[in-house]
């Protein structure tokens, strides 16, 4: 099957699929929260567009034994806003990032049908040392262990589901939320260590992941611009949450059933896993809160379908056992059941321009008065990008709109590729709250300016 528009995606897709994700995480386990989208936090963009049933980690980017590739990046940010709002401490405007982050894969064929690969991270900001890192972020065997069954051991990255901005059925990753909307695509999902098995026919294939440790989302740490809980800090004692038992005895699961036809994709997924997205519950004393990961079961269908310009998606998913805030006490979850639906389309205008739109709704089932979210939640999602300057530039304008939330994030960004090695970036992005009860309304004074150097060899 082949698409005739374009499925590349920026940096900028990523920043809001971050913000979108993490909303609803924070509105669904969240305290005191008024929105859901998902029950992860994240909002543009997808690390790989690719078709849902493809498995195309099969083998290396080059047939070598060892093929070695990597980047330096520097990127600034800067807060144009002196912050005074009730809910957060004051801060004046000027500088907020200077990250350096420097990134080395090896891959390659140790022997016939055996592949591996090997991507270490080091991540250093001059504002934010709690954030400097060193990660082993990918480090698996691939390997046919009989005909067209595969398996794939060691950490790793598995992307499923066709939303580029959402986190229905992509269940197997957690994200790095510090930053709402500046995580770039390569940095988005955070890997775990999993066995991944896989058959892989004509037509059809299954998959079974079985992953063998949890990570949390990555969240911005206490009294930072983007602190999850900054605005219940003065009032309650929050703990450190615990981590779920998950282990190689005791492992996640997810499966996956797939079907691969001319012009599309059909995928039948269930996943048994513990959100990645923390949940507060009264603790033992009074005004003590403790963060706690609460395991759900998702049963989706997603799907794609490509007809000359056009690609036309959608996904399906129920989720049990969500954890969801209610108006009469904070800390007292009540579990309930999620239903998510994503529609949306992408088109090739023509060959530098293409748009794409989503529509995501999320209902929650056997509803009542108490709940503090809204019953229905309704956001969209909308991208235009063009290429210019044969191929070497792009411009890009997103933007964001949570119908119930009564919230906006708008993100323009233009990419430019100076060399074959060096590309230069820059953006602007926008945090717009209707009123003081809004989602974002703590994220007003936050719009970020950035710019980043990246030398690729």
């Amino acid at each position: 099957m082949q698409w005739k528009g374009k499925l590349n995606k920026g940096s900028l897709s990523v920043l809001f699929c971050t913000l979108l994700l993490v909303l609803n995480n924070n509105a669904v386990s969240g305290p005191a929260e008024e929105f859901i989208i998902d029950d992860e936090f994240d909002f543009f963009d997808n690390i790989e567009q690719q078709p849902s049933t493809k498995n195309n980690d099969i083998k290396p980017s080059q047939n070598k034994q060892l093929f070695v590739k990597g980047y330096l990046k520097q990127k600034q940010s800067y807060s144009i806003h002196n912050r005074s709002k009730p809910r957060k401490p004051d801060k004046s405007a000027g500088e907020s990032q200077r990250r350096t982050v420097i990134d080395v894969t090896a891959e390659g064929e140790l022997k016939e049908q055996i592949y591996y690969r090997i991507n270490a991270n080091v991540s250093l900001d001059k504002y934010n040392e709690v954030d400097d890192d060193f990660e082993w972020r990918e480090v698996y065997l691939n390997l046919e262990t009989v005909d067209n069954l595969w398996l794939k051991f060691g950490r790793q990255i598995i992307s499923w589901g066709e939303s580029n901005y959402t986190q229905i059925l992509d269940q197997a990753n957690p994200r790095d939320n510090r930053e709402i909307g500046l995580v770039d695509a390569e940095d988005a999902r955070l890997p775990v260590w999993a066995t991944k098995l896989s058959h892989v026919g004509d037509r059809w294939g299954t998959d079974l992941v079985l992953i063998h440790e949890f990570r949390a989302n990555k969240d911005a740490e206490i009294d930072d611009d983007f602190d999850r809980f900054i605005t219940f800090r003065n009032n309650y004692q929050i703990e450190d949450a615990i981590d779920p038992d998950v282990s190689f005895s005791n492992p996640e699961v997810i499966l996956r059933l797939f079907l691969s036809l001319p012009k599309g994709d059909v995928s039948l997924i269930y996943a048994k896993v513990f959100n990645d997205t923390s949940t507060l519950r009264e603790g033992d004393v009074v005004n003590q809160l403790e963060p706690y990961y609460a395991q759900m079961e998702v049963f989706g269908l997603s799907g794609n379908w490509i007809n000359d310009q056009w690609l036309y998606k959608f996904e399906l998913a129920q989720k049990h056992k969500v954890p969801v805030q209610n108006t009469i006490k904070l800390g007292t979850p009540t579990d309930k059941v999620i239903s998510q639906f994503m529609m949306g389309a992408e088109y090739a205008l023509n060959v530098d321009t293409d748009f794409e739109f989503e529509w995501v709704a999320q209902r929650i089932e056997a509803y009542n008065d108490s709940l503090k979210p809204a019953q229905t939640q309704i956001s969209t999602v909308s991208k235009l990008s063009f290429d210019m300057w044969h191929d070497t530039a792009q411009f890009v304008v997103s933007w964001g709109h949570m119908i119930q939330a009564n919230s906006d994030i708008v993100r323009v960004s233009f990419d430019y590729d100076y060399t074959d090695n060096i590309k230069l970036g820059g953006g602007y992005l926008n945090y717009h709250a209707d009123n003081d009860r809004a989602r974002l309304f703590s994220y007003q004074d936050d719009d970020r300016l950035y710019f980043s150097v990246r030398y690729s060899f």
